[in-house]
């Protein structure tokens, strides 16, 4: 359900405003300490409208796609050139799930509104198989992969504890539908 919020800029740190559970729990209890702020604004509650949480999590899968890159294709170079080498190549290899995922969706019949979900689980899904992969290796890839996997995990939990709270995150964003 997308709707307008007017008038409230608190209205920001609503958690459906935000798609990965870490971020939601973060909405959620800044939310509770928000104190009501009416200004001219009209706020879209949509999970793909937090430009900070977006930005983050595109930054973070950029950074261990260029990893996963300078770590293998250019292993045997020396580091900071390895580090140089894979800026074009990653930047190239981030592009193709994006290709292939948007244009094997219209042929399995995904509704448009799901296109964006189903590309960040084709990143997501993706990049946690190369950090399974790499989280046994000895090199200093195992770093990267476990700081996935680690954040991965601390989602999960999160998502555990925004279940819980469904009910009070619920009667909180209905207070906010029925001023706005």
């Amino acid at each position: 359900m997308r709707q307008t919020i007017r008038g409230h800029a608190e209205a920001r740190w609503l958690p459906s405003r935000h798609r990965y559970a870490l971020f939601r729990l973060y909405a959620y209890l800044r939310l509770l300490r928000a104190r009501p702020e009416p200004k001219e604004v009209a706020l879209f509650i949509d999970r793909d409208q937090s430009a900070g949480e977006q930005f983050g999590v595109s930054v973070w899968i950029l950074l261990m796609v260029f990893c996963f890159v300078a770590g293998e294709l250019f292993e045997p170079w020396p580091l900071p050139l390895a580090f140089a080498a894979a800026v074009p190549v990653t930047i190239v290899l981030i592009e193709i799930p994006l290709y292939a995922v948007g244009l094997l969706l219209p042929l399995v019949r995904v509704p448009i509104e799901r296109h964006v979900a189903m590309i960040d689980a084709a990143y997501l899904l993706l990049i946690f198989i190369g950090a399974l992969v790499y989280a046994r290796s000895e090199s200093w890839l195992s770093f990267v992969a476990w700081q996935f996997l680690g954040i991965v995990m601390l989602n999960v939990v999160a998502a555990a504890i925004v279940f819980l709270l469904r009910g009070s995150i619920a009667r909180l964003e209905r207070r906010f539908a029925s001023e706005g």
